[in-house]
């Protein structure tokens, strides 16, 4: 059962992560973030629901480097970076 409070939510259509000319781009023809209210409140970003529809990831080698592939691993790290707060 839902509550009585209306669920803040974010629709974005045709979401496309990375440059025209960049080797690695993910694509979302529809992504919806359902947030939970109570955490938003206490100053937390928590999804309760997520959908993602058309998704496609784009990927291309790295010349210099064949065995990686290009873009990902900085994208990833710098995701992952920006997500968590900084160890001492």
């Amino acid at each position: 059962m839902r509550g009585c409070l209306p669920a803040p939510s974010l629709r974005l259509r045709s979401v496309v992560v990375g440059g025209a000319n960049d080797l690695g781009k993910v694509r979302a023809d529809k992504l919806d973030v359902e947030f939970s209210l109570g955490s938003l409140m206490r100053g937390e970003w928590r999804a309760t629901e997520l959908t993602i529809n058309g998704m496609a990831l784009d990927l291309g080698l790295d010349s210099a480097r064949p065995d990686r592939l290009a873009g990902l691993d900085r994208k990833i790290q710098s995701g992952i970076a920006g997500d968590r707060p900084a160890e001492s």
